[in-house]
């Protein structure tokens, strides 16, 4: 190891997720060694665009890439609404029903993988080697606390902290949870080793837009995004330039978790794709029966983990969980991963002695996130194959009887576009680096801190008001308000985790969650409720008096405090363009 590198991060996987790991590295430190190891014989990748949604977009901006998407002419993704795809019924010989007009709430970018890998290359240093042809299959902890990485040709190599960005397929995952399995045979950790069939095939590849047209001149496929629903299949097509890019999905009753014995990306006959489609509407089967050279995918993913990382070893993006294409996350999630993580081990103040005690703190932010992003994008697909289990529907079904799936799909892409910090940052706005050092202080229970939150659903002019008579209008039902408060001065053991629920686990903007602490003991988080929950009043008198005895910050002053997804609003004074909590 270099002489000036604070320790070695090894990455095995040199896709999207390990370069963007490097990337966020390098941009943020001068002093860590980053080793990746890429099984291929170069940096490369396959598959469809990423979609770049706004909250995966800012953590871009974080490294300076919106320079590299300039550069390379690619469009700017755009601020405010954006037309989405149109969802039609097709499962049926007659015409189609169009029954949802989808509104996405940002304009998301759609970069080539091959782009976005040279672009996170840009940014990687000196202190980054990339070593291709190196196949990693397991490692090994060492006594002394270093990682010994073994390679397919019977080589090894050292870190101090190894990350497994190498996908669905992840060996580390595989030797992470045969270990913990060792351990303990209760758990049965060996069912998370490998990945797991989803059920669904897709069929990709592209139609001829002009010969389309010169067929059927009105073809819905021609003018702009569709999704195509029908029992257990959907079929989507994105008319771009003079092609229409075509995925049709195929779901397999009762298939999640059989074994799949076929290759998993495979060349198909345009017949086998045609066939599955034969009884739906003309107009679809028309651009089907166009597809070139299909390929077959067996969709596979990870199922839900209970742990992301193991002493100084972490999963990351698809090895930690792979999800299904119906929200088009995956990649965003393997980015936002990689941010969190990246900036985690850029900060001063991690060291190799707190590195398994970081790889806890970025489980506990990003691991229920990811969670949550893949069970939104498997209830998408349920949907889209009509065979969710909350909206069931006939064969003759309506437009009054399909407009509830469309409803129920809307909310579902507003996550992806919570902002990762506010859009016109402000010098009091606390940065980046201070929240860590909260958090990263707190792995020492040496200092007390205070991270107080206040979310306001309904701006008010009392708000100004912190007197201890403001708590006689602090529990009205119909006019919620929220604060958080908690205080360090009593080490705890699940410090950490507490703090970090309190951050980043509120599950969305209109599920507040109102969390309390006593003096001497913590409360278990408050359950999340859609107006306002309320407790016993009594229960907060320490808070309020710890509150106005310990709070040093003047009064006439807004406070902020902000964490990646997560945004306060101002104590003071409403401020309509700050985030609530994602």
């Amino acid at each position: 190891m270099a002489a000036s590198s604070r320790f070695r991060v090894a990455i095995s996987g040199g896709g999207i997720g390990g370069l963007a790991l490097a990337a966020f590295i390098c941009y943020h430190s001068n002093d860590i060694a980053v080793d990746i190891y890429e099984t291929k014989n170069e940096i490369s990748s396959i598959g469809a665009g990423i979609a770049i949604w706004k909250r995966t977009w800012q953590t871009l901006q974080d490294i300076g890439l919106e320079d590299e998407v300039i550069k390379r002419n690619l469009p700017l993704p755009k601020e405010g609404e954006a037309i989405g795809p149109i969802f039609r019924k097709a499962d049926q010989l007659t015409a189609g029903i169009d029954f949802h007009n989808h509104m996405m709430p940002y304009g998301p970018l759609a970069i080539p993988r091959p782009i976005l890998l040279d672009m996170l290359k840009s940014r990687l240093s000196s202190l980054c080697a990339i070593y291709t042809s190196t196949h990693v299959t397991s490692y090994e902890e060492a006594s002394e606390g270093g990682i010994l990485i073994k390679m397919k040709d019977g080589s090894t190599q050292t870190a101090d902290i190894l990350i497994g960005c190498d996908g669905v397929h992840s060996a580390i995952r595989a030797t992470l949870f045969k270990n913990l399995a060792k351990v303990d045979t209760s758990q049965g950790y060996e069912k998370f080793c490998e990945p797991k069939w989803s059920g669904s095939i897709a069929y990709r590849g592209v139609a001829d837009r002009n010969k389309l047209r010169q067929k059927n001149p009105k073809n819905p496929a021609l003018d702009q995004p569709r999704i195509w629903c029908g029992k257990s299949k959907h079929v989507v097509t994105h008319p771009f330039g003079d092609i229409v890019n075509l995925v049709c999905f195929y779901n397999e009753e009762n298939g999640f978790g059989k074994l799949y014995t076929d290759p998993w990306v495979d060349n198909v006959p345009v017949d086998q794709v045609v066939g599955h489609y034969e009884d739906w509407e003309p107009a679809l089967v028309e651009v089907v029966s166009m597809i070139q050279a299909p390929t077959r995918w067996a969709i596979h993913v990870v199922e839900p983990l209970p742990v992301s990382v193991s002493g100084r070893v972490g999963l990351l993006g698809d090895a930690a969980h792979a999800m299904t294409p119906h929200q088009g996350v995956g990649g965003g999630q393997a980015i936002e991963d990689a941010h969190i993580l990246g900036r985690l081990l850029a900060h001063n103040k991690t060291s190799r002695a707190n590195l398994s005690k970081v790889l806890e703190i970025y489980q506990e932010v990003r691991l229920p996130l990811a969670k949550t992003a893949a069970e939104r994008s498997r209830s998408n697909g349920l949907l889209y194959d009509f065979i969710h289990p909350d909206f069931p529907l006939s064969s003759t079904a309506t437009v009054e009887d399909l407009m509830p799936i469309g409803q129920a799909i809307q909310p579902h892409f507003v996550w992806s576009s919570i902002f990762y910090s506010m859009l016109h940052p402000r010098p009091n706005l606390t940065s980046f680096g201070e929240v860590l050092d909260i958090l990263l202080n707190a792995l020492s229970q040496t200092q007390p801190h205070f991270v107080l939150f206040y979310s306001m659903l309904h701006p008010r002019p009392n708000l100004t008001s912190f007197s201890p008579q403001y708590s006689t209008q602090y529990f009205v039902p119909d006019q919620p308000h929220f604060v958080l408060f908690y205080s360090m001065l009593h080490p705890r053991p699940n410090l950490t985790s507490f703090i970090l629920n309190i951050l980043l686990n509120a599950p969305s903007q209109t599920q507040p969650h109102f969390i309390w602490l006593d003096e001497l003991r913590p409360v278990p988080l408050a359950r999340a409720c859609s107006s306002c929950f309320i407790p016993d009043p009594t229960s907060l008198h320490s808070v309020r008096s710890l509150y106005f005895k310990l709070n040093a910050k003047s009064q006439t002053q807004p406070h902020f405090i902000q964490l990646g997804l997560c945004i306060s609003n101002s104590m003071l004074i409403p401020r309509p363009n700050l985030t609530l909590f994602s």
